[in-house]
């Protein structure tokens, strides 16, 4: 079916040239009044959409520059699994400067790192992540269990909840604590579905982009588990941290 709109490179938007009121259509869904269409004549035409080009490219970058600020502009997303991949994917259409790394190379020179992929992280790279918030990198965590995804609480400081911390939370919680414990250390690999990845995708843009503007609702993200069900239902709970209890010594002979 033949329409009026026009497409822009690079995801710009569209644009409608005929009519009463020719307009921009943003690719973020606003609606710009174009002046000065050309009456005709196909080189005036190329022309003019070239300005409109210029103006929608300059006009996406000066938003995705205040969607980014200096200090929270650095992404790095770990892995390399389809599932981080989507993730870089959105956050660099988005305007933010991703960077992919392999998990072994986490380290505090991003001003986020995105640890979220199908398995979670061997105990030394747990370490080294858990070192970041206090070195000025925030940390988002997330992993895979059994069909579905846990988004873990965004750390953003040296008090933040850890992922071990939600683990003892979710057996100290579960009525079947010993079950639970023998799936997390020794249950099989289940691969979440595409409409989980999907969820967890938007889930992930979504705190990532409150971490950048510093909006109100950051506060709630840095102590909410969110859960992706593998019947696609989603749950929020609560996880507040804890200090840890100074190390035993044992008693003298």
């Amino acid at each position: 079916m033949k329409h009026p709109w026009r497409p822009l490179p690079d995801g710009l938007g569209h644009v409608r040239l005929e009519g009463l009121r020719p307009a921009l259509r943003t690719d973020t869904g606003e609606f710009l009044r174009l002046h000065r269409v050309p009456d005709g004549g196909r080189l005036a035409r190329r022309a003019y959409l070239r300005q409109v080009t210029d103006f929608a490219r300059d006009r996406r970058g000066r938003i995705q520059a205040g969607l980014w600020p200096a200090g929270r502009r650095r992404v790095d997303v770990l892995d390399t699994d389809q599932l981080s991949r989507a993730i870089a994917d959105q956050l660099a259409r988005l305007g933010a400067d991703v960077r992919r790394s392999p998990r072994s190379a986490a380290d505090a020179t991003a001003d986020l790192v995105v640890a979220v992929a199908a398995h979670a992280p061997e105990p030394a790279v747990a370490d080294r992540l858990a070192d970041l918030p206090s070195q000025g990198t925030a940390v988002l965590h997330g992993h895979a269990d059994g069909g579905g995804f846990l988004v873990m609480p965004l750390a953003t400081d040296r008090d933040a909840v850890t992922p071990d911390q939600v683990r003892r939370r979710r057996l100290a919680a579960s009525p079947a604590a010993d079950e639970l414990a023998c799936w997390l250390t020794q249950g099989p690999p289940v691969q979440p579905s595409g409409t989980v990845r999907a969820l967890v995708t938007a889930r992930v843009v979504e705190v990532v982009r409150t971490w950048a503007s510093e909006a109100p609702q950051l506060d709630d993200l840095r102590r909410t588990l969110h859960v992706v069900h593998p019947d696609l239902h989603q749950t929020q709970h609560v996880v507040l941290g804890f200090d840890e209890p100074a190390p035993t010594t044992a008693p003298p002979r």
